[in-house]
């Protein structure tokens, strides 16, 4: 695939897919950079380059987008001028094809890159009057309309800008199916203005709906071709040509490429995303040849003067691909993104992948769609074991990889589709974590950077985005200060805060209910109650003291408030003393049998017989009202005990 270009229309035709963004091998990864000011798409060609000649990468949308004012599609193509530091402006949109492929390069030799877009209209593949092709001149600003570009209409195209005959301008090699609906490849040459002429008897093979990148394979100083592509009899192609240097190509015979790999039934073969690289990957000086169709990929190591040899253990790319022996190819659409991804010198891959987690679902299995990374070791070798599960969204997604902010390294732009609906649009930055330590000391809770609430004293690891988006690692040692807000009722019923020599605001605790049947608590403060010791007014409500101290600041729970006490119950048990200091004595008709259960203020249960004795010593319980329960299977009763020393 051609470094200016990556082709961003795929589709998802599976019922079960799930993101896979949490799972993590390496601390080399990306994370998301918002906001950025792409428009909402639908269904589009993404295309990156200095397109303005200022030392930059600017990007290039071209397709269909969603208009939010009109909730309309709108076709249109949209050229973001980047600043250098990832700020990306739009300039007033141009003509589009909403079905396109599209390559960007400097055709009139004036240093700034031009733009040729080919597709159709209309999604009918059999509309031969909706194919054509447009090519449009950057004039400083924008890109303006060529009307006579001299270039054949196509659709499911792939092109490639490149100087074929050593005359320092750029020339056009197109494959994909002309407007007669018949896979073609076409050669043009450029007389340096951007005036193209066709090759006739090229050479090339026709073939359509697949890829073409080239290289200079065999170290002689002009540019090769690989091609990978749909032939008019529905198989698969792949050619490798030389360029002799003045723009004739040949192949080599003996480089069997995909020979007998491949079967692929007329209904599906379209659908499959197909790509061919030539990169360097083992570090020799020579672009080695990969190509991937389906599920299946292929690498040959450049040994020299244009010829490759199979290198069956270089790439572990698809072993972890599909589980439980299910393959359909109905749904096999996959692709992959070769750049030096880590910037150690050497080109790694990003490719797409699909698991099977279990049997069933409308199509027998349910799946989780994703992206890893796989690092090159220097050598070419790759190893899936050691790949890397990046956070990007991968149901009906792509990647385009380009260096956003001019800092050396590929940021990715994730351009994804939900549901068939619109794409949204996402930058990330490569990054490592970082590291620091925080001591700190908080009153009652501690609010972490992330947010996430603390309230007992010990040592956390909180995670945040430092301000390049990446993980900043926190470790916090955390000391909590308590203040004591227990209350007690005392003997003449009045609420007394424990902690001495604080302030105090007491106040009712009340409830209130929406009108969807939540209860909402809130506290509302009594202005002149501000000693410790309170005195409520009225019986059968909850009341609270709000404590600070030392600097901290800390509420009581609710207090059930009752003012009567009971001695004798309705069925003659008597209760005494009440209030009491230490026991409780209980008088009864001896001849019944009584069980008896004592709670607390907050109805937790704090002693239980299944027998009622005459004594029950109840020293050790805290200052407060409890709530005594007398009972067998014909009778309950409930008194109210107050406990004070």
């Amino acid at each position: 695939m051609s470094p200016m270009k990556r082709l961003l229309q795929i589709t998802c035709l599976f019922l079960v897919c799930f993101v896979n963004s949490n799972v993590w091998t390496q601390t080399y990864s990306y994370q998301e950079v918002n906001p950025y000011p792409f428009f909402e798409t639908h269904r589009i060609n993404a295309l990156e380059g200095d397109v303005d000649g200022d030392n930059d990468i600017d990007v290039v949308l071209t397709g269909v987008f969603w208009d939010s004012i009109t909730l309309d599609l709108d076709t249109a193509s949209i050229l973001y001028i980047n600043d250098g530091n990832a700020n990306f402006v739009p300039m007033p949109s141009f003509e589009a094809l909403p079905y396109s492929d599209g390559v960007l390069g400097d055709i009139d030799g004036d240093g700034d890159l031009d733009l040729l877009l080919t597709g159709q209209n209309t999604q009918d593949l059999t509309d031969a009057d909706s194919i054509t092709s447009l090519l449009f001149k950057f004039n400083g600003n924008n890109f303006v309309l060529e009307p006579n570009s001299n270039i054949g209409n196509f659709t499911y195209s792939s092109s490639v800008l490149f100087d074929i005959d050593g005359d320092n301008d750029n020339d056009l090699l197109i494959m994909g199916q002309n407007d007669s609906l018949v896979p073609t490849t076409t050669l043009y040459t450029n007389d340096g203005s951007g005036v193209f002429s066709e090759v006739l008897n090229s050479g090339f093979v026709n073939v359509s709906q697949g890829e073409l990148t080239v290289a200079d394979i065999d170290n002689d100083n002009d540019l090769d071709v690989a091609i990978l592509g749909v032939s008019a009899a529905n198989q698969i192609v792949a050619e490798v040509y030389v360029n002799d240097g003045v723009g004739n190509f040949s192949t080599n015979s003996s480089l069997q490429l995909y020979t007998g790999i491949f079967y692929l039934s007329n209904s599906y073969i379209n659908q499959f995303k197909k790509d061919v690289e030539l990169v360097d990957f083992n570090n020799n000086g020579l672009p080695d040849l990969m190509f991937l169709c389906q599920n299946k990929v292929k690498m040959f190591s450049n040994v020299g003067n244009g010829n490759f040899i199979e290198n069956n253990v270089a790439l572990e790319l698809f072993d972890d691909y599909f589980e439980n022996g299910i393959v359909d190819t109905a749904v096999d659409n996959l692709a992959m993104y070769v750049e030096d991804f880590d910037a150690d010198g050497d080109f790694d891959v990003i490719y797409d992948y699909r698991k099977v987690y279990s049997l069933g679902g409308a199509y027998g299995y349910n799946a989780i769609w994703g992206y890893k990374l796989l690092l090159n070791d220097g050598s070419g070798y790759f190893n899936h074991n050691t790949g890397t599960y990046l956070p990007f969204l991968s149901w009906n997604s792509v990647l385009l990889p380009f260096d956003a902010d001019s800092d050396g390294d590929i940021d990715i732009l994730n351009i994804m589709e939900w549901g068939n609906s619109w794409h949204n649009l996402f930058l990330y930055e490569p990054c490592n974590a970082t590291y620091s330590n925080l001591i700190e000391v908080a009153c009652v809770e501690y609010i972490a950077p992330s947010g996430i609430i603390y309230t007992q004293s010990g040592i956390y690891q909180d995670t945040i985005y430092n301000s390049k988006w990446c993980d900043s690692i926190i470790t916090i040692d955390l000391t909590i200060q308590e203040v004591d807000v227990s209350v007690s009722v005392l003997s003449d019923m009045s609420l007394r805060a424990n902690k001495n020599s604080a302030s105090y605001q007491w106040g009712r605790c009340d409830v209130l209910v929406t009108p969807y049947g939540d209860e909402i608590e809130y506290f509302t403060p009594f202005s002149s109650e501000t000693n410790q010791v309170f005195m409520p007014q009225q019986e059968g409500y909850k009341y609270g003291v709000i404590v600070s101290y030392d600097g901290c600041s800390d509420t009581s729970d609710c207090v059930n408030y009752y003012l009567g006490l009971e001695d004798v119950d309705s069925e003659g048990i008597k209760i005494f003393p009440n209030p009491t200091n230490g026991y409780v004595n209980f008088e009864f008709d001896n001849s019944k049998m009584y069980s008896i259960q004592i709670f607390d203020i907050t109805g937790k249960q704090v002693y239980y017989s299944k027998t009622l004795e005459s004594k029950i010593n109840i020293n050790t319980y805290k200052n407060g009202v409890y709530f005594v329960k007398i009972y067998n299977d014909e009778y309950t009763n409930v008194t109210k005990v107050l406990k004070f020393e």
